[in-house]
This record gives structure tokens, sequence and C-alpha cells, in this order.
């Protein structure tokens, strides 16, 4: 999974950009998630940490 920044079309952390993942995972079923950010501003572990806690917090 991967984000967008609005404003730049950039790659950003999860859950900080514009896409819509409640819509789209009310339509799929998804078995795993894996979080990717190309340009981090961050560690990767910072980064990830951004992502899971997104999900975890995601309801649809």
């Amino acid at each position: 999974m991967k984000d967008r920044d609005p404003d730049t079309g950039v790659m950003c952390d999860l859950g900080t950009g514009n896409l819509d993942f409640a819509r789209i995972f009310a339509h799929h079923q998804v078995e795993e998630y894996i979080v990717e950010n190309d340009r981090p501003n961050v560690t990767p572990r910072q980064t990830a940490e951004v992502g899971y806690d997104y999900l975890r917090a995601l309801r649809f």
C-alpha cells in the first residue's frame, strides 16, 4: 500500500495522503497489508509505525 501527498503527488506515509483506503477496503477483501513509502522523510521504522497506527484505527 502506498499513499500520495495531495499537493505534490509524491509518496507519503500511509494515512497522511489523499487515498481513501476505507472505501477501497470496503469493496475488496484484504488478506495482508504491505506498507511502502518510496521517499520517507523519517526512518523506515517511523514510517512503518505511522502506517501501522493508521491501519489499526481504520474502520470500513
